[in-house]
């Protein structure tokens, strides 16, 4: 379906969207080791920000506050705001054409062009959370607070939606061979094709608030409040759980060497090998 570097470089920019690919593996393509981390910038904004930004390929990055989409330069200059119709605490997706999507709590998915005039705004759900994942042929996918998985062109249309057996306030992954996976607030796991069938579900027993990634051989780790990280193969089967004191509502990430690191609610990073 696309190989390791199509999975990191075919999006709009250099952190696209949330995980960073469509894997959500959280991978930077950069080396960052010498990096200081020392601080750069900051500009103020008039409203709260709960979600991490986009960065596009020309380093322009892209963030959600209140009813507001805002855009700044690499340096932090602000380059322009777009009002929309409800507060929205989403990562943006910067698409494979460099236009933003983002939805907002009233259930509208939007499309906004990298000048910040906007394209359209759709209502596809009663409420959103997160934003959509974009697969490397355009099609969008976007779960919602009503249960259902959407698929939709790039134009906002509906191409299907499966429902997932509860609220789904995380991103989905897209997998190598086209495969959706997907996770919601009652527990369950789902693997859905392409086309808006599902796979096969799996339910690892409480809340997944940071969704799943996925790893190059197709293992599915998802961060599980009040036990850890589940292992899933790409068939739905346990491989391993790696327990916390609290559980984890976090993404996980994957290393180039194949390990997974995850942030617990009981206030430490955990960085587990791939046998578990």
């Amino acid at each position: 379906f696309y190989n390791d570097i199509e999975v990191q470089l075919w999006g709009g920019g250099s952190w696209p969207m949330m995980g960073g690919n469509v894997l959500h593996t959280s991978q930077s393509t950069f080396n960052t080791s010498s990096n200081s981390g020392g601080f750069l910038w900051r500009v103020p904004v008039p409203n709260a920000i709960y979600s991490s930004p986009a960065v596009g390929s020309d380093g322009t990055v892209y963030v959600p506050s209140g009813k507001t989409l805002r855009a700044f330069g690499p340096g932090g200059t602000p380059l322009w705001n777009l009002s929309l119709s409800a507060t929205s605490n989403c990562t943006p997706l910067i698409g494979r054409d460099g236009m933003i999507y983002l939805t907002t709590a009233d259930g509208r998915l939007w499309a906004v062009n990298p000048n910040g005039t906007l394209r359209w705004s759709r209502k596809v759900a009663p409420h959103f959370w997160a934003a959509p994942t974009q697969a490397p042929n355009g099609t969008l996918y976007v779960g919602g607070i009503d249960g259902y998985l959407y698929a939709l062109t790039e134009e906002g249309d509906i191409l299907w939606k499966v429902y997932t057996g509860g609220p789904v306030e995380t991103y989905p992954a897209v997998g190598h061979n086209g495969t959706i996976y997907v996770s919601n607030d009652n527990g369950y796991v789902l693997a859905v094709s392409p086309s808006g069938r599902a796979y096969w579900s799996y339910n690892v027993g409480n809340v997944t608030l940071g969704g799943p990634s996925i790893a190059p051989d197709g293992t599915i780790y998802v961060g599980v409040r009040g036990l850890g990280v589940v292992a899933l193969t790409p068939r739905g089967v346990v491989k391993w759980t790696c327990e916390f004191e609290r559980g984890s509502d976090t993404n996980p990430s994957i290393s180039y060497n194949g390990d997974i690191y995850a942030g617990s609610l009981d206030g430490y990073l955990y960085d587990i090998s791939p046998d578990g």
